[in-house]
């Protein structure tokens, strides 16, 4: 997948549009290529153990990808932290 993401940098760095059909297609491609044919099988389920297990393992690192604060929430909460650390007279007013 690094491969298919500098492939995409390489394109935006070049300047050559591409449109979401186009960014479909090179994906399909570089699954094909290396040989993820589980990944390219629209409106149907895998049915090989293979697909199976990295269907189970995706789901395994989504639920903890989405179990961790994002960006804005740890940049919410630093900033919280900061206008606690402020002195009394300095902090904003609670509404």
């Amino acid at each position: 997948m690094n491969l298919y993401l500098e492939f995409a940098e390489l394109q935006a760095h070049d300047r050559k549009p591409m449109t979401m059909r186009n960014w479909i297609e090179k994906l399909d491609e570089f699954l094909k290529i290396s040989g993820a044919s589980c990944w390219i099988t629209p409106g149907r389920f895998p049915t090989s153990r293979r697909c199976e297990k990295r269907n189970w393992n995706f789901q395994k690192f989504r639920a903890i990808e989405d179990a961790k604060p994002s960006a804005v929430e740890k940049g919410f909460r630093g900033s919280g932290e900061k206008i606690e650390a402020l002195p009394p007279g300095k902090q904003p007013k609670k509404t």
